[in-house]
């Protein structure tokens, strides 16, 4: 697990961590890198009002997904948080008012999957599981887990737009902020974003140990 005190430094430690220890796969005629079970975990953390500068995406990108917690789009799994299954159901609303009556709680857990929708094969969707907050002594912390990540392309996004979640669900709560810790079953690339990458954090061959598995 990769404890950091910054998202940015998360993100930056975890592209890192994957470039040296990545393995190839042909996935559907294409050549990708994939990595299981990486877990970031910030501590003693703000929201940081810029990206890494190892990122190559611009604020605005940012600002969109920020965006999206308070106004998501009808068809953004993000959404299912306040409207979620064939009721419809607030979870969001409802974990607050919990969250609000109790000092210590054990964990919420709030189903980002929905079985009555995302229920094709062999596609992974939505990125988003389930979201866990527990509280202790007044201090919020927040569990995501993902079931995949584009590591490259979308999780330092992810990883400011749950970090915006929990400040959100802290503040509204009157609740301090605590741990955020989040979860990838599994971290993939294609090939070219795992070239970019390399040139970007400047990891020459000899450093990124990719090893190659059947599949």
């Amino acid at each position: 697990m990769i404890i950091e005190s910054s998202i940015n430094k998360c993100w930056e430690e975890a592209m890192r961590y994957f470039l040296n220890n990545a393995y190839s796969r042909n996935m559907c005629g294409k050549e990708y890198l994939l990595l299981d079970n990486l877990t970031v975990q910030a501590q003693n953390y703000t929201v940081e009002p810029t990206l890494s500068a190892f990122c190559p995406w611009q604020l605005r990108n940012r600002e969109y997904y920020l965006s999206q917690i308070t106004s998501p789009g009808k068809h953004s799994e993000i959404n299912r948080l306040y409207s979620f299954g064939p009721n419809q159901i607030n979870q969001y609303e409802y974990a607050i008012k919990i969250i609000k009556k109790r000092k210590n709680i054990k964990p919420i857990v709030i189903p980002i999957y929905d079985p009555n929708k995302d229920n094709r094969e062999n596609v992974p969707t939505p990125c988003i599981s389930n979201i866990a907050l527990d509280v202790s002594d007044g201090v919020i912390n927040m569990h995501v887990n993902y079931s995949t990540m584009n590591l490259f392309r979308m999780a330092l996004l992810d990883y400011h737009q749950m970090a915006y979640l929990h400040l959100n669900v802290a503040t509204e709560s009157c609740k301090e902020v605590g741990k955020l810790r989040i979860s990838s079953v599994q971290i993939h690339m294609p090939v070219f974003d795992f070239i970019v990458s390399k040139k970007i954090f400047d990891i020459g061959e000899k450093d990124a140990q990719v090893n190659y598995k059947e599949g």
